[in-house]
């Protein structure tokens, strides 16, 4: 009997999310060592990392935290996206806004995931906003939907 290797299925993706979560206890409970005033080295033997592992998972742990407190959308964005948007001299809310969605997708390599930290970024509190939605190029027409 031929075996045959386990499609994208959801149990994959639950493996994934587990993983990601069991990380991310373990990241914590270093941060939380590290926070009592245990020192990079020590903290690596009890989890069985290198110094610089922990260092590493620590800033991490720090950036995303400074993330979540931070008012600003720019520090929100990727490094890509905020480069684009500075090239372009796009360095407020308001000139993002106003360009949403079609100037921003006619800035050359700003693309739907760009537009989706966008989205996330600067419009998630907005009243109006329900949520991304499907922003077609000028010019582009929207793909009909065959009925089965």
């Amino acid at each position: 009997m031929v075996q045959k290797w386990p499609t994208m299925s959801t149990h994959y993706f639950d493996y994934l999310v587990k993983e990601r979560q069991d990380r991310l206890t373990r990241d914590e409970a270093m941060f939380a060592a590290w926070t009592a005033g245990q020192r990079y080295s020590t903290i690596a033997r009890t989890f069985g990392l290198s110094p610089s592992s922990v260092s590493s998972r620590i800033n991490r742990l720090l950036k995303l935290q400074k993330l979540g407190e931070s008012t600003d959308p720019f520090d929100k964005l990727s490094w890509r996206t905020a480069c684009l948007l500075k090239t372009h001299g796009l360095t407020t809310a308001q000139k993002v806004i106003d360009l949403y969605p079609h100037g921003l997708l006619n800035i050359h390599n700003f693309g739907s995931k760009s537009l989706r930290e966008i989205e996330v970024a600067f419009l998630s509190d907005q009243p109006h906003f329900s949520g991304p939605e499907v922003f077609l190029k000028p010019g582009q027409s929207r793909p009909s939907v065959m009925a089965n």
